[in-house]
């Protein structure tokens, strides 16, 4: 009887809680507590109820309205407009949900997505002018003008004191390119709302855009008059200041929007006084961003530069190690550091966080660029390019990444690729000196003197005191064999700064052409007194020491460079070379397994060990390092033509052979090795014509080669032009240059005349 009592209080308990079991009570009393909390600021204690709600009733479109609102309260944009979307499936008849989907999908220029949002809400509310607005501008978007121009006068009609609908009217008949209509548009805005800000801040960008400054800056400052704070009109006098040289001038705009709180401009205002080594003035503005959620990494990485470029280095590190502890998923954080560790040469460490701010962020540009300079540090040019291609990928205008990739071509001998890149960085930033310097730069390696000329100088016009810029013109000069312009050139670069390693190689060669050795040794004893350790440096005295015939010496050198730096390449195959001109291939070999062993994707040195096997008669082992160089990389044509060759000559592989022959060529289509190699594993595929039409080709760019013209002799022959098979072994037969082939061209020369 007992327990009957109590289950019939549960079920008056429930009656009078309006049914404890009922979902739709359950879900809209927790989404009222939500809207409750919210409206006392409490955001976050609001998400939770609306997240109950949602776990009530997953389609709760009101829910889902309210959960997008109080993120983005929260500083939570992403998680914000997630719901948004969801919000705008859920509730297709709420005109103000379809209109913040519309807003939000012209953001992300999504178009047709926009529209569709946009018809929704002027569907549910035909008088509503933002909506209007809204649907106008995506079909602008989807560069339907006449249709937004009807949209934007259906709404102008609907509220006709309203200024909204005048301003995009005038950007529409900007986007016509009718000034006039677009400026009778933008006058009516402000004739209809002369006290509203956002007409006269149109009509001031509308007069900027045509160069009427003075009207521009009269529309900006009558808008802050009319309010002070506006953060647009304040944002776009900054602008507008930045871009007439009137820096001094940016700070009051700057100033306002800091007073008021907009973190935005807190920041900006910091950063100028940073930027105008006013830290002092900088560090407390940088200090209350931290209170803000938001803001609080950006303001750590900036108050972390400035205590590094006072040299406080252990009080930066600090810095940024707490914030990742509290946080480690902070890429721009992770990068800072590992561009502070690059700076002191912890180039694994820099590494190490760069990988980090990848994982991180596998789709930030940014942070594969920062990993690209570590593994340029760590020299890893394969895996830089890669790291930089993919920052290009993810941001197409990121220069900075082609002008690595520019200096990485020229480091592998691509002058081609290098040019390439390095107009893509030009064109992207015109007026980019690193750009500029990096295809001028290229074009000399390319052989284009004269637009390298022409670029060489434009860049001391604008950068008169700049050394690379002078170590340029030094270089062009020297390419026009003008020795005493050249000299001038890298004198007044050293002169700007004495570590120029470009102007003192330019030097040196000046006095290795003009037979002035002591000079020229004297020259590098300076620079070696400053800098014994400089692996780069003993190089660049050993190849002089070569010009000046002193192997002795230039070996010297390169062994001092590989004590001083065990990592230096250049100088491992740069004594590889010597040895192999010294006929000592056996260490020549040792030099390049070396600094294989030191970086394991050095292609190029791993496929001058095949071509030392070649020279020592050790053909199976050649095939071997050709085979481990082209599993590696499809990006090594030598390596790929001597494996295609090798193939050819045991008559193994020949369908490989044949793709190997081929990659080769598209990667080198003006060598004629590699149309000698085409045409001949065509030969052994009994492919008649197209062998020879590869070996034209390559006797046509080495006309003299008499193994070329055996080969050619063949191809003839099996095509059936026994004349033309005639005197292309003639040809090679009289040629003074011995080759293996000659008995079997003098026998084939013969078997055909006898026919």
């Amino acid at each position: 009887m007992k327990k009957l009592s109590a289950l019939s209080g549960i079920a008056v308990l429930c009656l009078l809680a309006g049914a404890c079991s009922d979902p739709e009570v359950s879900k809209l009393r927790m989404l009222e507590r939500g809207e409750a909390l919210a409206a006392e600021g409490k955001h976050a204690e609001a998400i939770i109820q609306y997240r109950n709600a949602l776990r009530i009733d997953a389609r709760y479109g009101e829910a889902r309205f309210a959960l997008a609102k109080a993120f983005m309260e929260t500083d939570r944009p992403r998680e914000g407009v997630r719901e948004y979307m969801r919000a705008a499936e859920l509730l297709p008849e709420r005109a103000d949900v379809q209109l913040n989907a519309a807003n939000l999908f012209l953001q992300a220029r999504e178009f047709d997505r926009a529209k569709q949002a946009a018809e929704s809400a002027v569907k549910s509310e035909p008088g509503n002018v933002e909506a209007q607005i809204a649907l106008a501008n995506s079909m602008a978007g989807l560069k339907d003008l006449p249709g937004a121009m009807a949209e934007i006068e259906e709404a102008i009609q609907l509220a006709p004191e309203d200024s909204r609908p005048y301003e995009r009217l005038g950007a529409f008949r900007m986007a016509e390119g009718d000034r006039a209509k677009a400026q009778a548009a933008y006058l009516k805005a402000v004739e209809v709302a002369p006290d509203a800000v956002d007409p006269r801040v149109a009509l001031g960008y509308f007069y900027w855009s045509g160069g009427n400054n003075t009207m521009a800056e009269a529309e900006f400052k009558r808008a802050i008059e009319i309010e002070p704070a506006h953060p647009l009109a304040n944002r776009l006098l900054i602008a507008f200041y930045a871009s007439t040289g009137r820096q001094s001038e940016m700070e009051a705009p700057l100033l306002r929007l800091a007073d008021a709180q907009d973190p935005d401009a807190i920041l900006a205002v910091a950063d100028q006084y940073a930027r105008t080594n006013r830290a002092d003035q900088a560090r407390p503005l940088y200090e209350r961003l931290l209170e803000n959620k938001a803001r609080r990494g950006v303001a750590t990485g900036r108050l972390a530069r400035v205590e590094y470029a006072q040299g406080r280095r252990e009080d930066a590190h600090a810095r940024l190690d707490g914030s990742l502890k509290e946080q480690a998923e902070q890429t721009d954080l992770l990068n800072l550091k590992s561009a502070f560790l690059l700076t002191e040469q912890r180039f694994q460490e820099s590494h190490d966080f760069a990988q980090r701010a990848v994982s991180t962020a596998p789709e930030s540009a940014s942070a594969h660029y920062a990993l690209g300079l570590t593994q340029m540090a760590l020299r890893q040019p394969e895996a830089a390019a890669q790291s930089f291609r993919e920052t290009l990928r993810l941001n197409p205008r990121a220069a900075a990444a082609d002008i690595q990739l520019s200096r990485l071509s020229l480091a592998s001998g691509d002058a081609t690729q290098a040019v390439r890149y390095a107009e893509a960085a030009r064109q992207t930033q015109p007026q980019n000196p690193d750009a500029r310097l990096a295809l001028a730069t290229a074009l000399l390696r390319q052989g284009q003197v004269g637009r390298a000329e022409a670029e060489a100088k434009a860049l001391r016009s604008d950068f008169p005191d700049t050394a690379a810029v002078h170590a340029l013109q030094g270089s062009v000069a020297l390419a026009r064999s003008n020795n005493a312009a050249a000299t001038a050139g890298f004198q007044r670069a050293l002169a700007i700064d004495p570590a120029n390693l470009q102007a003192l190689g330019g030097l040196l060669t000046v006095d290795a052409r003009g037979k002035r050795f002591v000079d020229g040794r004297a020259r590098l004893d300076r620079a070696l007194t400053a800098q014994p350790a400089n692996a780069s440096l003993r190089v660049m005295a050993a190849q002089f020491e070569l010009a000046a015939d002193d192997a002795a010496a230039a070996e010297r050198h390169l062994k001092a460079a590989v004590e001083a730096d065990p990592g230096a390449l250049p100088a491992y195959s740069a004594l590889a070379q010597l040895y192999g001109r010294q006929n000592r291939l056996d260490e020549a070999r040792g030099e390049y397994e070396k600094l294989v062993a030191k970086q394991p994707d050095a292609h190029g040195a791993r496929t001058m060990i095949g071509i030392i096997y070649e020279a020592q008669k050790r053909p199976e082992d050649a095939r071997r390092v050709y085979e481990q160089v082209v599993e590696a990389s499809a990006r090594v044509p030598v390596a790929a033509n001597n494996l295609a060759w090798r193939y050819a000559e045991t008559g193994q592989n020949l369908d490989k052979a044949l793709e190997l022959a081929q990659s080769a060529k598209r990667q080198m289509p003006d060598s004629a090795e590699v149309d000698d190699t085409l045409g001949w594993v065509y030969v052994k595929k009994n492919m008649p014509e197209l062998a020879v039409t590869s070996l034209e080709s390559a006797v046509k760019r080495a006309p003299e080669n008499a193994p070329m013209l055996y080969r050619l002799g063949v191809a003839y022959d099996m095509a059936g032009r026994r004349g033309d098979a005639v005197k292309s072994l003639e040809r090679a037969v009289a040629s003074p240059q011995p080759f293996p082939e000659a008995e079997e061209a003098r026998r084939m020369l013969a078997a055909l005349k006898a026919r």
